[in-house]
């Protein structure tokens, strides 16, 4: 689809998995080092994965939204069949399958357990969309939210005990919320103040960075500590309605806002990486595991596309090839 205005009603961003490429004098032939890849999701419906530098780009599934097991050596991903959505697991060594949700209702939005024991995800299979965790098979699939409200986005703590995820009531609210990995002690973070979402778990598990509405109606920048205390809003540029991104340093924080910006943990020091334009955006950055890179989205090709460049904005390269809208990156935990 071609894009020919920056204001589009539906963004969808790629998931990529990048190979990091090791420095080293001397040595011409890059592909013989370890690299992070990027797997990402194509209008097309396909899940693609593609080493950091742009080589060796293949489809490896039909689905959306892929997220590496910790291990690095599986995708988890949603997968649009027979009118619905459902999980998936591909194993990356033999190519084997494994289904996680087989039901009409919708699952979505999966992601791994830090121990890569465990699947927590969307499912609206009771009416409305609830917080589900399953094993890694499918079996002992459990409702962890079942309230009258929504609840989207999961995400664990760093030690598997916690989850943290979003509930709203209606359009104009909904608040961060975090609770036991059994659905237990469950703890409102934000309490009713606009719409806040989109939580990202610093890499110290001390500070929640996410977007709020609270003050203003456009979208801004904000961390807290993990008991909801201690609120600070890091910049006053209004940001697209997508996650951010910690440094895996927790030092600095990555975010689109028609532009890629780089701020400090505590609001300081926001630089820009790419330039304003009237034609193209670019929005969804994602540090690379050892922060030797970052991964975003842009426009810039009339399609939406994946491009890696430095932390210091320099050395842009275009990674997604297909002539097709390209989006949701994540980027694989360990080099291969």
């Amino acid at each position: 689809m071609l894009i020919t205005t920056k204001n589009i009603s539906l963004i969808i961003i790629v998931a990529i998995l990048f190979f990091g490429i090791e420095c080293k004098e001397n040595v011409t032939d890059a592909s013989s080092f370890p690299k992070y890849k990027v797997a990402f999701f194509s209008h097309g419906g396909t899940v693609s994965i593609v080493d950091d530098d742009g080589e060796r780009e293949k489809i490896f599934a039909y689905g959306r939204l892929p997220r590496w097991s910790p291990d690095g050596n599986r995708i988890v991903y949603e997968k649009y069949i027979k009118g619905t959505f459902n999980i998936y697991i591909f194993n990356i060594s033999d190519t084997s399958k494994t289904i996680i949700t087989n039901d009409s209702a919708g699952n979505f939005y999966p992601q791994w357990s830090p121990s890569g024991e465990k699947i927590v995800f969307e499912s609206i299979r009771n009416r409305n969309r609830e917080i589900y965790v399953s094993n890694t098979d499918g079996s002992s699939q459990i409702n962890l939210t079942n309230t009258a409200s929504d609840e989207s986005r999961p995400q664990w703590s760093h030690d598997g005990t916690k989850i943290i995820y979003v509930s709203s009531t209606n359009s104009s609210n909904s608040d961060i919320w975090m609770m036991d990995a059994d659905g237990n002690n469950k703890v409102n973070l934000t309490n009713g103040i606009g719409r806040n979402g989109s939580p990202a778990l610093s890499p110290l598990g001390n500070k929640i960075a996410f977007i709020s509405n609270r003050d203003s109606l456009s979208t801004k920048v904000y961390t807290m500590n993990l008991n909801g205390s201690e609120v600070l809003k890091l910049s006053d540029i209004p940001i697209l309605d997508i996650p951010v991104s910690w440094s895996h340093d927790a030092s600095k924080i990555v975010f689109g806002s028609d532009i890629i910006y780089t701020i400090n943990a505590d609001g300081t020091g926001r630089k820009a990486l790419t330039k304003a334009s009237q034609i193209y955006y670019d929005y969804s950055p994602i540090w690379c595991p050892d922060d030797s890179k970052i991964v975003f989205v842009s426009t810039r090709t009339h399609y939406n596309d994946i491009f890696v460049m430095d932390p210091d904005g320099k050395n842009v390269k275009q990674l997604s090839s297909k002539t097709i809208d390209n989006v949701f990156p994540a980027w694989s935990p360990i080099k291969n």
